[in-house]
């Protein structure tokens, strides 16, 4: 008796992840498993997937749920996204090897095949470039000794190390509950649209308006939801810095609107009454 089942994963490298799982908690049947990119000349494109038939393993034996499945059988299939694009519009269209597919069309279906490939190694790619460069933050925002551009990188990594900021969420949290940060991107939309380009900036204003802050937090946030987000420091800095510019009440009202606030006139009555407040936690 066999069974199957199948493994789908984003990036190429996971595939051989999972498989060192399946070689270390289940007993592989080496002779009917298949790693297809093995399997396939080097100058052909197709369907790369790894396939293992395997059974439990022996630890599996031990908890009487699995005691029946003794000696069964059973198909693993391991591949990426892509892979496994390419698994169903080859099973959709009826051609399971080359030599069935007709000649006029070979050729696209090779060219097909390598884009998918190719796909796939650049995904991965793209995924290491990204891993690289959050490992390269990680040193670089918790003292700020060049100036570093505001991505969503650049801000998870600031929140979460630099000294400036967790010392501001330290202090904080002995007085009110600190929720952990999830809304990195949607901070740095609201940092970019308040004119602030880099984590410099963030820091000084950050330094220069900790009254304020502090008075956003008791004030608003604490009587209205008992709790401070590990995130919003970064929303207040951009009020702070608005505050402060000319035609503040219009750049405010603008930049409520552009981050999802309705213009009608309810609402801009209560952006009014909230500038007012703000004025004054400016003053405390």
């Amino acid at each position: 008796m066999l069974m199957g089942g199948e493994d789908v994963n984003y990036y190429h490298d996971d595939v051989y992840r999972v498989e060192e799982m399946i070689r270390n908690n289940f007993i592989v049947d080496p002779e009917n498993s298949i790693d297809k990119a093995k399997s396939m000349e080097y100058d052909r494109f197709g369907y790369l997937s790894l396939h293992y038939v395997v059974q439990l393993g022996e630890k599996f034996y031990n908890r009487k749920e699995y005691r029946e499945y003794r000696g069964i059988k059973f198909e693993i299939q391991i591949r990426t996204i892509f892979q496994d694009a390419w698994a169903e519009i080859e099973h959709d269209l009826g051609y399971k090897n080359e030599k069935g597919i007709p000649d006029r069309v070979r050729r696209d279906f090779s060219r097909l095949a390598g884009l998918l490939e190719l796909a796939d190694k650049e995904f991965q790619s793209i995924r290491d470039s990204i891993n690289n460069y959050e490992d390269e933050m990680i040193e670089k925002v918790k003292i700020l000794r060049e100036i570093i551009k505001l991505d969503y990188t650049t801000i998870k990594k600031y929140v979460t190390y630099n000294e400036t900021y967790r010392s501001m969420i330290n202090f904080i949290g002995k007085e009110i509950e600190i929720k952990k940060a999830k809304n990195i991107g949607e901070m740095s939309k609201y940092l970019i649209s308040a004119g602030i380009v880099t984590l410099n900036e963030v820091e000084y204003l950050i330094n220069e308006n900790q009254r304020f802050i502090l008075n956003m937090i008791k004030y608003e946030r604490v009587e209205i939801y008992n709790y401070v987000g590990e995130t919003d420091i970064l929303l207040y800095i951009c009020y702070a810095k608005l505050l402060k510019e000319e035609n503040s009440e219009k750049k405010l009202i603008q930049f409520w609107n552009e981050n999802g606030y309705t213009n009608s006139d309810i609402r801009r009555e209560h952006q009014i009454g909230w500038i007012r407040n703000m004025e004054k936690y400016m003053e405390m």
